[in-house]
C-alpha cells in the first residue's frame, strides 16, 4: 500500500555466515552497454530479485544463492519459468560485478552494478524525512503512461528503538534497516506495475492511457505523543485503474514505555463493546453521518486520541460508500472514560473512573 537519497549500506552484513538474516538491494548499471535496474533480497543464504532492461522494462525474474566470500550464482528466468541466463559475480564495496552468460554459455557479458537507495533523506529538528517523487515512464520513447509515486514519511527522532518498532510494525521485514525498508516497498510499487502491464499490449496500453498510468502516494507523519503514547498516521491514495482512485488512513498507537503496538483490547473490556458501539451509532447520527451507513456499525480498530478526545476512524466502504467519504468519530472523553481500563486511564491521567471498571 505506496518517494523516498542517502546511501546506506554495510557491505560487511552480506559476508557470508554473518548474524545478518536480511537483506535488501536496489541496483543500477549496466550489464554490457545496456543499462538495467535490478532488486535482490537475500535472506540467509538464499537470493531472489527482479531485474529489467532500462530500454524495454519487462521483468526478468531471478534466484540463486549467497556463498563465501560475497560471490553470487543467480539464474534468470521469464514469467513463464523459461530461463533466459545465469549472473555470476560478487558484492564488494557497494557494487555487484560479474559476468552474465546465456543458458548456452555461448555468450557471456561483463555486468557492473551499483547499490543505492532512489529516496531522499533528511533530517529536521524533530524528524527524519524520507522523501520520493519521480514518473516513471512505462516506455521509453514516449511520458504519456506510466506510473508516478510520491512517498514522503515523517519518523519522529525518537529513540531507535521506538523507530525500530514504529517502522517494524508499518512497513513489516523486521530484520532490514529502516532504508531497505522503504526501498523495497518503492521497489515492489514499481516492479508490480511493470509485471501488470506486460500482461497487455503496447497498442491495448496506448488506447486507454488513463487507465493504464497508475499513481501511488504515500504520507507517514506523527498525530499525537505524550508521555506515555506515541501515535502515528500513514496516509495512502492510489490510481490503478476503473473509475476512480482509493484512499484510506491507518493509525498506529505505540506504548513508548512497553515498547511495542497497542490495540482497543489494551484499552476497553470485552464486557463493554455493546455500550461503545452504541455511543459510536449515537454520534454518527447526531452528526448526519447515519444516514450514509449501509452496513452494521463496529468499533473500528483504527483508532486514536489526543488529551482531550478519542476518535473512531473509517475509510472509504468500511461501514459508507465511497462517495461519503471516511467516517471520524470524535468523543469526548468524559463520554467514554467509564470503559477505560485502569491502564489506559493512569497513563493518560485520568481520574474519577466509575467504580467496577
Amino acid at each position: 500500500m505506496k518517494k523516498i537519497f542517502t546511501f546506506f549500506f554495510l557491505i560487511s552484513s552480506l559476508v557470508y555466515g554473518q548474524n545478518t538474516k536480511h537483506s535488501f538491494l536496489h541496483l543500477e548499471g549496466k550489464i554490457w552497454k545496456y543499462p538495467v535496474t535490478m532488486c535482490l533480497d537475500i535472506n540467509n543464504d538464499s537470493v531472489e530479485g527482479k531485474y529489467y532492461y532500462n530500454k524495454i522494462r519487462q521483468i526478468l525474474y531471478l534466484k540463486g544463492q549467497l556463498f563465501e566470500n560475497n560471490r553470487i550464482e543467480l539464474t534468470e528466468q521469464t514469467q513463464d519459468s523459461v530461463i533466459t541466463g545465469n549472473f555470476s559475480g560478487k558484492i564488494l564495496n557497494n557494487k555487484f560485478t560479474g559476468t552474465w552468460q546465456n543458458p548456452n554459455k555461448k555468450k557471456s557479458l561483463r555486468f557492473n552494478l551499483t547499490t543505492k537507495n532512489t529516496f531522499q533523506k533528511k533530517d529536521s529538528t524533530s524528524f527524519v524525512v524520507y522523501h520520493y517523487n519521480k514518473y516513471l515512464p512505462l516506455y521509453p520513447d514516449t511520458n504519456i503512461v506510466g506510473i508516478s509515486l510520491f512517498y514522503r514519511l515523517l519518523l519522529p527522532k525518537v529513540n531507535k528503538t521506538h523507530q525500530k518498532v514504529i517502522m517494524d510494525t508499518i512497513f513489516g521485514y523486521p530484520n532490514l534497516t529502516i532504508d531497505e525498508k522503504i526501498q523495497k516497498d518503492l521497489d515492489q510499487n514499481i516492479f508490480d506495475y511493470y509485471e501488470t502491464m506486460a500482461l497487455l499490449g503496447k497498442s491495448e496500453i496506448l488506447d486507454d492511457t488513463i487507465t493504464a498510468s497508475y499513481s501511488y502516494e504515500t504520507y507517514m507523519d506523527k498525530l499525537f505523543e505524550n508521555n506515555s503514547f506515541i501515535i502515528m498516521i500513514l496516509d495512502n491514495s492510489s490510481y490503478t485503474g476503473g473509475a476512480h482512485g482509493i484512499y484510506y488512513s491507518i493509525s498506529y498507537v505505540f506504548d513508548k514505555k512497553a515498547n511495542k503496538q497497542i490495540s482497543l483490547n489494551d484499552i476497553f473490556y470485552d464486557k463493554d463493546t455493546t455500550n461503545i458501539k452504541n455511543l459510536i451509532i449515537d454520534k454518527l447520527k447526531k452528526t448526519g453521518y447515519y444516514e450514509n451507513i449501509y452496513t452494521e456499525v463496529y468499533i473500528s480498530n483504527n483508532f486514536y486520541f489526543d488529551n482531550k478526545f478519542f476518535y473512531f476512524f473509517y475509510n472509504p466502504y468500511d461501514i459508507a460508500p465511497y462517495a461519503a467519504g471516511p467516517v471520524e468519530v470524535k468523543i469526548p472523553f468524559e463520554e467514554i472514560k467509564k470503559y477505560f481500563k485502569p491502564y489506559f486511564s493512569k497513563a493518560m491521567g485520568i481520574k474519577n473512573q466509575q467504580p467496577g471498571n
